[in-house]
């Protein structure tokens, strides 16, 4: 125990009652859990009655590893999930098999027939089903108390119309979810004293990583678990608490004093991951949070690498700088691998993606791979180009017939599809309809036929403000009492990545081209030499030496949250994202979004990069404007691309003549 420092140390010694370690970004937390079992073992504790809990599949195999390599007698310990400890007392007790679990892959399958057997828009847009079921998740692992909804696009009632159908699929095919897992265990502990009893006696000592992002479900187990000896050793931070939409709750970090008697409160506030810089800026960022531990974390060196601040004009310059700034980090010796890009939504990585493919920069989506050609509405836009285009295929007629609403029937539709001729002509001559609805089915022809003379970005404008497809959206989520907010969003992007292409022909070879990147990328997890693409909740836990921000707007990070609650979590995502950089941390923001003005995002104002702990040119901030594309900045020289010309400026008259933006 040579390496560790005091404080380490001090919580490996704890042996018998509650601890609870406030364990900062790189702090050694793991080195700390490990070595503490290592200590326990040979205090002469029987491994068999330690138990030793992580978050993930991935992590608990780590620490089981890491200690063992410490102490062989470790290979008794138990070490696992919630959901693999959990499922082991069932098995024991209640004869549960492995049979009865539905995969995450059936899981999602079933919602989406439910979806579909609903005649609901969303039965094939993959990410509105995952943010579903992880919203059933989270309602499950609250006891089903104070549900809160993060899903914008689906209304409380059909939310719970869903989740019953989902339930009575599971209660026909006797089968049970991972989240079942968890509430069958508190139910079987709760309420069985004979089963408690056991677990107890089984489990004398327990130890709990990353405790900040326990829920309800699973602290109720393990309250039940540890009450009888107390023996209860949790490690977390509850800055980094940043899973509430998982039902993840800080409170229970916060108030573990309240909860346990004579509690041992131990704080790891030595940062050996990153550089002084950051430590600082994330301090100040993290105190303007009022619920949560004071904390002041520390660095080991005085180094102090260069933190940029970049604005941009839109998303696309931002990408496009990245990439430049990527391929000189590549030249100067930095693997791809040890680069990473942070976002706060999934729909940020377009743009990246398009970059990155014009560049040829390999990337690695470290999230389900998203694409927002993918996307119902994105669909609905593309059918309207295919027809422009001459594709005449059935689905897509049936696809935006009614979009906007044009009064024609299932069984008009239907009568159409049967027939061999042109759709239009079949629906007109095969039906009986009115004049208002032939009126505008000719007036649909004629649009069509119009479109196919302007140019791409003229057609997109055309579809939404003249055919009144943006109408169609406002009235879709009005009807379904939702935030129209998201769907245009997805429309905005659609739009955004339409704007370099002049012809349609080149749209689609683009989106198959996307496909294919995005396809590839899946399978190089492993490979050693690709750019991370991920949003910010994929990313805690991981470290790289170059981090990327992307989008540090108002709007976007913070997102539109007005609760004082909730911009806490997303200040905390903000620190989450900075903490992940060992070396280098590069923040962008912009100045427009889908034409509309951004303002910087406000953690940027708390942090004050300019503040007097920093030396002048440790932090350089900057505005791109005019044409000019900022490419460096060195020896106080802004070094410029103006209308393909190289031009120099001096950083102080810059400043001096408000051409950069200062963030007092």
């Amino acid at each position: 125990m040579d390496n560790l420092n005091e404080k380490q140390l001090q919580a490996v010694n704890h042996i018998d009652g509650p601890c609870m370690i406030l364990a900062g970004p790189g702090s050694g937390k793991t080195r700390v859990i490990t070595y503490r079992i290592k200590n326990l073992i040979e205090k002469g504790i029987d491994p068999k009655h330690i138990l030793a809990i992580s978050f993930t599949k991935n992590s608990a195999k780590e620490m089981q590893e890491r200690t063992i390599s410490l102490i062989n007698e470790a290979t008794r310990v138990s070490f696992g999930t919630f959901h693999s400890i959990f499922f082991k007392i069932l098995r024991y007790f209640k004869n549960y098999d492995m049979d009865k679990i539905i995969t995450e892959n059936e899981k999602f399958k079933v919602i989406k027939n439910i979806l579909r057997g609903l005649n609901n828009v969303n039965s094939e847009n993959e990410d509105f089903i995952k943010n579903l079921i992880n919203d059933i998740s989270k309602a499950k692992n609250n006891l089903d108390e104070d549900v809160n909804l993060n899903n914008k696009e689906i209304s409380n009632e059909d939310f719970i119309k869903i989740k019953s159908l989902y339930e009575s699929y599971k209660s026909e095919t006797k089968k049970i979810d991972f989240d079942d897992m968890l509430v069958d265990t508190y139910y079987s502990l709760k309420s069985n004293k004979s089963i408690l009893n056991s677990v107890q006696n089984k489990y004398r000592y327990i130890l709990i990583d990353e405790f900040q992002d326990i829920n309800k479900v699973q602290f109720e187990c393990i309250n039940l678990m540890a009450n009888k000896l107390k023996n209860l050793f949790v490690v977390g931070d509850d800055d980094q608490t940043i899973y509430s939409f998982r039902g993840a709750n800080p409170l229970f970090l916060l108030d573990f004093e309240k909860n346990f008697d004579d509690v041992k409160k131990i704080k790891l506030d030595t940062n050996y991951r990153c550089n002084n810089n950051i430590i600082e800026s994330s301090n100040i960022l993290i105190k303007n949070n009022e619920n949560r531990f004071d904390k002041n974390i520390k660095g080991i060196n005085d180094n102090k690498n260069i933190l940029k601040y970049y604005n941009f004009l839109n998303a696309q310059d931002e990408a496009k700088f990245i990439g430049e700034e990527i391929l000189r980090l590549n030249k100067d010796g930095y693997d791809y691998s040890q680069i990473c890009i942070l976002y706060r939504t999934n729909i940020q990585s377009r743009a990246f993606v398009d970059v990155f493919m014009d560049l040829s920069i390999p990337f690695y989506l470290k999230d389900a791979v998203f694409s927002i050609y993918d996307h119902w509405i994105s669909k609905d836009i593309l059918s309207y180009l295919k027809i422009i285009y001459g594709d005449t295929s059935y689905t897509h007629y049936k696809r935006i017939i009614n979009k906007p609403f044009r009064y024609i029937s299932k069984d008009n539709i239907l009568k159409a599809s049967l027939g061999e001729g042109n759709f239009l002509d079949e629906l007109c001559y095969k039906n009986q309809l009115k004049k208002g609805q032939l009126r505008k089915i000719q007036k649909f022809e004629e649009n069509i036929d119009f479109m196919r003379y302007m140019d791409l970005k003229d057609i997109i404008n055309h579809i939404r403000y003249e055919i009144n497809y943006d109408d169609y959206i406002i009235k879709y989520c009005e009807n379904r009492k939702i935030s129209a907010q998201p769907m245009f969003d997805i429309l905005n992007e659609f739009s955004d990545s339409c704007k370099k292409f002049n012809k349609i022909s080149q749209l689609f070879e683009h989106i198959d081209d996307v496909k294919r990147a995005l396809e590839e990328s899946k399978f190089k997890n492993n490979l050693k030499s690709s750019i991370i693409l991920s949003t910010i909740h994929s990313c805690k836990g991981l470290e790289f030496e170059n981090i990327f921000i992307s989008g540090a707007n108002e709007g976007i990070i913070p997102s539109n949250k007005g609760e004082e609650e909730l911009i806490e979590e997303e200040r905390r995502l903000f620190y989450v994202a900075m903490t992940r950089s060992k070396l280098n941390l590069y923040i962008c923001s912009y100045d427009e979004k889908y034409g509309k003005k951004q303002e910087v995002s406000r953690f940027l104002k708390e942090i004050n990069f300019l503040n007097k702990n920093l030396k002048k040119n440790d932090i350089i901030i900057h505005k791109l404007f005019n044409k000019g594309r900022i490419k460096d900045i060195e020896n106080n020289n802004i070094i410029i691309d103006f209308e393909d010309k190289k031009r120099i400026l001096k950083l102080d008259f810059c400043l001096q003549n408000n051409m950069i933006e200062k963030l007092d």
